[in-house]
C-alpha cells in the first residue's frame, strides 16, 4: 500500500533553505549589534575627546582672567603653565621627529594600540598627559595647591593603558574582594586612563612679548592633539579618533607701541632750531648743529671709533672716535635734515621699525674727540634724548652706526 508523505530529498532540501536564511538572518542581527555597538562606542569616544577640549579652553580662558593679578599661585595661572611646560619643542628637542608626534595612524602591521603604551619608538611617550574634568571642578578660585594643580593635570604614569572597550577615563577604587572597580563612583580619583591621551606641540617660532631692546619671546600658540585608539567588535585594525585645538597665549597678542612723539623733549620742530653745540678734541674747536626745515624728528647721539680694517691705510677717519647727532623722522630728508659750518646734510637712509618707515640723518660732521667714553661731556644745548650717547662694544662702520642708533633711539622713545 502506497503512504502519502514527504521524501527524504523534499525534507533535506527544505532544512537547507531553512538554514540559509536563519543564517542570513543571524549575520543581519549579528551585523546590526556589531553596528550599534561600533556607532555607541564611537559616540561615547567622541564625547571624552569634547570633555577633554572643553576643559583645555576652560582653563585657557580662565587663565586670561587671572594672569594680570601678578599672582602666580592662583589655580588657573599655575595651571596653565604646568601645561604649557609639557608642551614639545621640536626646536629645542632635535631628537624628535615631528612627524612621529604629528602624524598619528596606528595600525595592525605597526604594532596597534598596544604600540602606544611601549617605550619603543615612542618619543612624546614622558610628554603625555590628560585633564581630569572633575578635579578641575573642585579647583578653587584662587590660589591652589601644587598637590590641587596634580590632581587636575595627570602626567602619563602606569594609570595610562590600553582600552579595554572604548576609550574613556574610569573614576573610583579598586576593590580588592571583588576584583572590580567603582565606576559609578562620584569620586574624582582617576582609577585609570584607558585609550586617550594628550599631547600639546609648542609654536617653534617665538614671538615678541613687547617693542623695544628688552623685549622677551614666548610661543605664539600651543597645539593640543587629542588622540584615541581603540578596538572595536570583531575588529582587528584599531579605531582612531583624534582632533587638535589652538590656543593662542595671551602674553604674545602684540599691540603695536605707537612711535608717535610722545615725549616732546626728544624732538626738534622748526628749521634753524639749536640741535646741540659739540667740543671737539680736548674741549677745543666747537660746532653748533642746527635745524634745516620745519619737521619733527627724534633727537638723539652717537659715538662711534671707526675700524681701521674698513678704511683705508690714509683715511683721516681711521681708528678716531667721532660723536654727532642721530635725527629719526617718518619725514623724510626734511625733518631729519641738520646744518653746520660745514653745510647743511640731509638723510643718510631709512629702516623699517615694526611696519613703519623711518628715515635717519647722516653721520657727516660729526666732531672728532678724544674717546666715546667721555662722549657726553662734549655735548652742550643738546636737545632731545641727550641724557646718553650710544656707542658700541664692537666698531661699526659710518652707516651702521648711525643705523643702529636710530634703531635704539626709537626703542627708547617707543617705551
Amino acid at each position: 500500500m502506497i503512504k502519502k508523505g514527504d521524501t527524504l530529498i523534499e525534507v533535506t532540501l527544505a532544512v537547507g533553505i531553512f538554514s540559509m536564511i536563519a543564517i542570513a538572518i543571524v549575520a543581519v542581527m549579528s551585523g546590526g549589534t556589531v553596528g550599534a555597538q561600533t556607532a555607541l562606542e564611537t559616540t561615547l569616544t567622541r564625547e571624552e575627546i569634547d570633555a577633554q577640549a572643553e576643559a583645555l579652553r576652560f582653563i585657557h580662558t580662565s587663565y586670561i582672567a587671572d594672569k594680570d593679578s601678578g599672582n602666580k599661585n592662583l589655580a588657573y595661572v599655575k595651571l596653565w603653565k604646568a601645561i604649557t611646560s609639557k608642551a614639545i619643542d621640536f626646536e629645542e628637542n632635535k631628537g624628535i621627529d615631528e612627524d612621529a608626534i604629528v602624524k598619528f595612524t596606528p595600525r595592525k602591521d605597526t604594532g596597534g594600540c598596544p604600540r602606544l603604551y611601549t617605550d619603543n619608538n615612542q618619543p612624546d611617550l614622558n610628554k603625555r598627559f590628560i585633564i581630569n574634568p572633575r578635579a578641575l571642578g573642585d579647583l578653587p578660585s584662587g590660589e591652589a595647591s601644587d598637590s590641587a594643580i596634580n590632581t587636575v593635570l595627570v602626567p602619563y604614569n602606569s594609570k595610562f593603558q590600553q582600552a579595554q572597550t572604548y576609550p574613556h577615563l574610569i573614576y573610583g577604587s579598586y576593590k580588592s574582594d571583588a576584583n572590580l572597580v567603582e565606576a559609578n563612583n562620584v569620586s574624582s580619583s582617576l582609577y585609570s586612563v584607558e585609550g586617550i591621551y594628550i599631547v600639546a606641540v609648542k609654536d617653534d617660532k617665538t614671538t615678541k612679548l613687547s617693542e623695544g631692546r628688552d623685549a622677551t619671546t614666548t610661543s605664539a600658540f600651543y597645539d593640543f592633539y587629542i588622540r584615541t585608539c581603540w578596538y572595536g567588535a570583531n575588529a582587528d585594525e584599531p579605531s582612531t579618533i583624534s582632533t587638535v585645538i589652538r590656543l593662542y597665549d595671551p602674553d604674545a597678542i602684540k599691540i603695536p607701541k605707537s612711535t608717535e612723539p610722545t615725549q616732546p623733549e626728544y624732538h626738534v620742530n622748526k628749521a634753524n632750531d639749536t640741535i646741540a653745540t659739540i667740543k671737539g678734541i680736548n674741549g677745543g674747536y666747537s660746532r653748533t648743529f642746527t635745524k634745516t626745515n620745519d619737521g619733527g624728528a627724534y633727537v638723539g647721539y652717537a659715538c662711534n671709533t671707526y675700524p681701521s680694517e674698513t678704511l683705508p691705510k690714509y683715511n683721516s677717519y681711521r681708528d678716531k672716535s667721532y660723536v654727532g647727532p642721530v635725527l629719526v623722522s617718518k619725514d623724510s630728508n626734511r625733518a631729519v635734515g641738520y646744518k653746520t659750518d660745514q653745510g647743511s646734510r640731509t638723510y643718510s637712509g631709512s629702516i623699517n621699525y615694526y611696519g613703519t618707515t623711518y628715515y635717519y640723518s647722516s653721520w657727516e660732521d660729526w666732531m672728532q674727540i678724544d674717546s666715546c667714553t667721555n662722549a657726553k661731556n662734549s655735548l652742550a644745548n643738546a636737545k632731545g634724548k641727550s641724557n646718553e650717547v650710544y656707542t658700541w662694544n664692537e666698531r661699526l662702520t659710518s652707516e651702521d652706526a648711525v643705523k643702529s642708533a636710530a634703531k635704539r633711539l626709537l626703542d627708547d622713545v617707543s617705551k
